[in-house]
């Protein structure tokens, strides 16, 4: 009798997780490994999820929450806010098998074999990170306390200033690469500048 659809996805992640730990340590790989048979438990192996009585091809399946999703262009699980693929195996390895037999590398996906996810974070310490810094860097900006989002699996934080008379500052925005320029607002004041803090994986701030 032949292997099952999630017993040949388990056997290729036993495989390819080895080679994907940055360390080479037994624990590491324990751990790897008993998050994968976990993962799979709730799925359906390398077949997407069923939904509504029949199968979707652009069913997203969250190798961090286990969450399922639908949509095209959908980059991040909609539960947990994580970068997520279309399959269990790209999203717990950074491998998936394509169509064609060739092996997929998505680089983006290592933070998630860890577990991070919104509520991994002390996002009251973010939030005085955040205040630290423009305090140094841009003390006419304030922050906006109250969202919780991630961009590949690192916390952001929106700030905001008023444009008229800084320029200098909002040319700070384009020189730094923790900092985002994000899509304007018109004020009592004048035009609103807004822009984000896009911390490392780890909750520090270069």
């Amino acid at each position: 009798m032949g292997m099952t659809s999630k017993e040949r996805c388990l056997k290729i992640l036993t495989e390819e997780v080895e080679d994907f730990l940055p360390t080479k340590k037994w624990e590491d790989y324990e751990k790897a490994i008993n998050r994968v048979k976990y993962e799979f438990s709730k799925t359906d192996g390398c077949k997407p999820k069923l939904y509504k009585g029949k199968h979707i091809k652009d069913r997203y399946i969250c190798g961090n929450c286990g969450a399922g999703f639908d949509g095209v262009g959908n980059n991040y699980c909609q539960n947990c806010g994580f970068f997520v693929q279309w399959d269990a195996i790209r999203c717990l390895t950074g491998y998936a098998e394509s169509n064609d037999g060739k092996k997929e590398n998505n680089p983006r996906t290592k933070v998630q074999m860890y577990g991070k996810n919104i509520d991994s974070f002390d996002w009251d310490d973010l939030y005085k990170k955040a205040n630290d810094f423009i305090l140094e860097n841009i003390p006419v900006a304030n922050v906006n306390t109250g969202s919780k989002t991630l961009i590949d699996g690192r916390p952001r934080v929106e700030i905001s200033f008023l444009g008229k008379g800084n320029s200098k500052y909002i040319k700070m925005l384009d020189e730094m690469k923790c900092l985002r320029k994000l899509r304007g607002t018109n004020g009592k004041k004048g035009r609103i500048i807004n822009a984000e803090i896009i911390f490392n994986a780890d909750g520090s701030l270069n």
